[in-house]
């Protein structure tokens, strides 16, 4: 990922566990793709959602499973806080 010479897999395998956390990330993000290739392209969006279409529910589980990678595991390992705020008070 990034450049020939180095990446954001390159800084987070310099990190304590980075090693782990890459590898399991980039198998998830080819689980990802995998899904995402067997979604047919015979069939609008709506119809598949319509009719529940098996693949497009299974590429979205694996979607739903590769978001705690970058959500919480990378951004714990960077020391990274997501905090959620509103100034609007809504």
């Amino acid at each position: 990922m990034g450049t020939a010479e180095n990446g954001w897999d390159d800084f987070l395998r310099s990190k304590n566990g980075g090693d782990a956390l890459v590898d399991a990330t980039l198998i998830q993000i080819s689980i990802v793709q995998d899904a995402f290739a067997e979604i047919p392209d015979s069939l609008s969006l709506k119809s598949m959602i319509e009719s529940e279409e098996p693949s497009l529910i299974t590429l979205q589980k694996e979607m739903q499973n590769l978001l705690p990678y970058f959500k919480s595991e990378m951004s714990s390992l960077l020391g990274l806080a997501i905090t959620f705020s509103s100034s609007d008070g809504d």
